[in-house]
């Protein structure tokens, strides 16, 4: 299948759109510069430059200022003004960011959330995680952006921590928040309230139009069930997040574009204690060995539950023995070609979203 027509606006998870534009004196910024990347930053969108209430957000936002920057946060107020209209603008104020103009106010329209887009709050900040992917949106009326924001970053501090990697690590990425808490809820009740006709395990969908259920009895396991997504409005869902999160990321790290998914499932993994058989994957696989399935580029699992259980990680025996287990909406994507276990669940049950990704070459 070929992606479909991604939906407009945005919201956590998605990647900043590309935006250069003029300082105030006419200087162009990138923000994804190498001199901005790989930091958090925060976005102001000022829809109107001169209301009263503008002005009172933005004076909250600068108690923030060291704050911030003692984060490494980076901020940019972006005005829906010329850069001669912004330097009046600015010289009338004490404001301790750095100021961008879009005269046409086209950014705050384009990004902006709809709700916000007619009397909605002074200002709305966008906080962006050091690759670009939108960490949040704040646009409350009464929301203390500075403070949110920091608070958000702070969250950031572990996986930004200098550290030493020698060695072990297989090449696989991490892109979270590719769906939402509402989200990976849906996809979880679809799997309990929809397709439940049971196919058996080698036959396909030719035919169907309803999701269905499959046992995955591979090497002998038995503690997997895979919900087969068919339903047009699902696969939508599934596939503006993954197109619009996922592939700006795969395409950034190696270089290659996917245009194209295979049908989405649903996997259910449980803990079965006492079961007969194999409970997880007695070793690794790769995913595009078979001639019917050598289109494979990527695979990618994202996590529907991870609070909710333990173990299910993946193993990549040919690089170590670390197993990666991604955050509830978080994204693990790795080559189709790489050796991986699916190691058992020891608590509780696993949902994931579970998709091959791959483009025209």
């Amino acid at each position: 299948m070929t992606r479909p027509d991604s939906v407009s606006g945005i919201a956590a998870g998605d990647v900043l759109p590309s935006f250069v534009g003029p300082d105030i004196n006419g200087t162009l910024i990138n923000l994804d510069s190498d001199a901005l990347a790989g930091r958090p930053r925060l976005l102001v969108l000022l829809p109107d430059a001169n209301a009263p209430a503008t002005q009172a957000a933005l004076s909250d936002l600068a108690a923030w200022a060291d704050r911030l920057a003692g984060l490494d946060v980076r901020v940019f107020v972006i005005v829906p003004l010329t850069p001669p209209q912004a330097k009046v603008w600015v010289a009338a104020r004490s404001l301790p960011f750095p100021v961008l103009c879009d005269p046409a106010n086209a950014v705050f329209k384009r990004l902006a959330p709809p709700a916000t887009q007619s009397q909605g709050p002074a200002i709305v900040s966008l906080l962006l995680r050091p690759n670009c992917h939108v960490m949040a949106v704040l646009a409350g009326e009464t929301e203390d952006h500075g403070d949110v924001a920091c608070a958000y970053v702070e969250t950031l501090a572990p996986e930004r921590q200098h550290r030493i990697v020698s060695g072990g690590t297989a090449p696989v990425l991490f892109v979270p928040d590719v769906f939402s808490a509402e989200d990976c809820q849906r996809l979880m009740t679809i799997f309990a309230l929809e397709g439940h006709d049971y196919v058996e395990p080698g036959h396909g969908a030719q035919g169907r139009t309803t999701d269905y259920k499959m046992r995955i009895p591979d090497y002998g396991r038995n503690d997997r069930v895979d919900h087969w997504v068919i339903k047009a409005e699902t696969t939508k869902l599934i596939a503006d997040r993954l197109f619009s999160r996922v592939a700006p990321v795969v395409r950034q790290a190696f270089h290659y574009q996917l245009t194209r998914h295979e049908r989405f499932r649903i996997g259910r993994y449980q803990a079965l204690d006492s079961a007969p058989g194999i409970v997880g994957a007695a070793h690794g696989h790769r995913d595009n060995t078979e001639k019917q399935v050598a289109h494979r580029r990527f695979a990618c699992s994202v996590a529907l539950n991870a609070e909710a259980h333990d173990g299910g990680g993946l193993v990549f025996p040919e690089f170590s023995g670390a197993e990666y287990t991604p955050r509830t909406g978080e994204a693990l994507v790795f080559s189709s070609s790489i050796l991986h276990q699916v190691m058992p669940v020891t608590r509780g049950t696993r949902f994931v979203l579970l998709s091959f990704l791959f483009g025209e070459t």
